[in-house]
């Protein structure tokens, strides 16, 4: 069981903190102290999806935890710093972190939404040949079928290790 420390007590992912303004206590995202900071290097060879996803769903975190927003900014801050260690260009945290704002205030409940049929397609990542084939692929589908939500999602690439089973054949005797 975790005891109370310096007016701070360490609860899953949290650190809950006495408020001396309120009655309220402060809650903000907990670090352990073996954390490096590490993520995908922003030259890494995956999409750039996975890049802006990554942060989309880290600031998604730190949202929800978040008591107050002073405190959503200090874990903000934190988390760009985070970032720009691993290479990521600020604006690209900066253009993520206004999406996500905008997605939080900007939201129109009661809006009409079609529904359309869903097809994804499975395709091995080749670097920029395959977001250049993505956006022709989507184009086409957008332009003959606009009642298809088309999603490409893509997967690393054959291995020399898929082509061997990871059981020996031969049985026992």
């Amino acid at each position: 069981m975790e005891a109370e420390a310096d007016n701070q007590l360490p609860f899953l992912d949290t650190i809950i903190s006495r408020s001396t303004n309120s009655v309220y206590p402060d809650v903000s995202t907990k670090v352990k102290p073996t954390d490096k900071g590490l993520f995908y290097n922003f030259q890494s060879f995956i999409p750039d999806t996975y890049k802006t996803n990554l942060i989309y769903c880290l600031i998604y975190r730190v949202y929800r935890i978040a008591s107050s927003y002073s405190i959503f900014h200090q874990d903000l801050i934190t988390l760009k710093n985070k970032f720009l260690k691993n290479g990521f260009p600020s604006y690209l945290f900066d253009s993520v972190t206004e999406r996500f704002l905008n997605n939080q205030y900007n939201s129109r409940p009661g809006t009409a939404i079609s529904i359309k049929r869903r097809v994804t397609l499975v395709l091995p990542f080749m670097g920029n040949l395959s977001i250049v084939m993505r956006r022709k692929l989507k184009r086409i589908v957008n332009k003959f079928y606009y009642n298809v939500h088309f999603r490409i999602i893509f997967k690393r690439g054959r291995r020399i290790s898929n082509l061997f089973s990871h059981m020996d054949t031969t049985g026992l005797s």
